[in-house]
């Protein structure tokens, strides 16, 4: 990544994180439910089921942030920590927080590939001599392993990282040995461009029409997804979901195990066949493999009849 393509992205941060807060930030209008989705441990295909569809296994799980006791980063992660959602081999999903502190975080060697969505605030980033950069809400990207992350601090509270690892280890940030060299940039990239480049901004990522993509199989107009992130090579995709006022899907699956993170409104989550459960702002959903659900949007329509 060059120089002129990190001022590129500074540019773009100053410009989101100015515009972002008099607008949805997901991309979604007053009204609409905007969500997370994020799938690992298999390939994120949807398919889609019939309306009569029942879903007659168990293991839909929900739960409020507010409900989980913080746990904190080793001290050299000053006023750090982590509220944990999911937590099994090869697929662990939390909220990093940082507070407001005076101090910086020191350089960091990631010791497993981590999945990053910074959903709440404003990350500063302060590689050396090189110029700040700013990762603004919405942003996201991939640590890769043994990649090292430059000092950096919240420059807005509250501030979460949305983080997907395949490791169990906690924290998969240590501190960097002074002498260690991170083999993943090439020559003369830092760790904080090489991340800024592989990373992406989803508000600018277009909309696709479920019905477009499935027709004839129930999908209305008003539901409308973006894919943000695929890997092959860890098996992960992320992506965002809309739904317009009163919208609903029919019964759906998503091959593997599905995070999902309420950004904007509130959500009615159902096992297919079942009862629906209201997600509210920020709460999160576990969907196991190939299980069935179908979400709306509890907003009242208004618009054209």
């Amino acid at each position: 990544m060059t120089m002129t393509k990190s001022k590129g992205i500074l540019l773009i941060s100053g410009i989101l994180a100015a515009a972002l807060p008099c607008l949805a930030q997901y991309g979604g209008r007053p009204g609409d439910t905007v969500i997370y989705v994020f799938t690992s441990k298999g390939t994120g295909a949807i398919t889609t089921q019939a309306r009569s569809t029942v879903n007659t296994a168990a293991g839909l799980q929900t739960i409020d942030p507010a409900t989980v006791t913080p746990e904190p980063f080793p001290p050299d992660f000053v006023g750090e920590h982590r509220v944990l959602f999911h937590n099994e081999p090869g697929d662990v999903f939390e909220f990093v927080v940082k507070e407001k502190t005076d101090k910086y975080e020191p350089l960091t060697q990631i010791i497993a590939p981590a999945k990053v969505l910074v959903s709440r605030g404003q990350l500063r980033i302060t590689p050396a001599g090189e110029d700040d950069i700013d990762a603004p809400t919405t942003f996201f990207t991939t640590f890769p392993k043994d990649i090292v992350v430059s000092p950096n601090y919240a420059l807005s509270v509250p501030f979460e990282l949305t983080f997907w690892t395949n490791s169990q280890t906690f924290p998969i940030g240590i501190v960097a040995s002074p002498t260690f060299v991170s083999p993943v940039p090439p020559p003369g990239v830092s760790g904080a461009a090489y991340i800024i480049d592989h990373g992406i901004f989803p508000a600018l990522t277009p909309w696709q029409n479920f019905y477009k993509l499935f027709p004839n199989v129930g999908w209305v107009p008003g539901t409308d997804v973006k894919v943000i992130d695929q890997d092959p090579s860890l098996v992960t995709t992320a992506r965002l979901i809309r739904l317009r006022p009163g919208r609903k899907t029919p019964p759906f699956s998503i091959a593997g195990n599905t995070h999902i993170l309420v950004l904007q409104g509130s959500v009615q989550i159902a096992p297919a066949g079942g009862a629906a459960t209201v997600l509210p702002f920020y709460n999160y959903a576990f969907v196991p493999p190939g299980y069935s659900i179908t979400l709306s949007n509890p907003a009242v329509y208004s618009g054209p009849k």
